[in-house]
């Protein structure tokens, strides 16, 4: 469930950025990182489906 956990912290968990005064991952990043929680894989089986 880890991969679940990144995938929110990069895009659901981007509200909390600003109320606990850190900086808002820039939209590059955020795609850079889809990018390779995307491609975790486990036996062969990609971990993260349908994002």
């Amino acid at each position: 469930e880890l991969v679940r956990l990144l995938w929110w912290v990069v895009h659901e968990g981007q509200e909390f950025c600003r109320p606990l005064h850190y900086a808002p991952l820039p939209e590059d990043v955020v795609k850079k990182a889809e990018n390779i929680i995307k491609q975790v894989t486990y036996n062969g089986i990609f971990l993260l489906k349908n994002r």
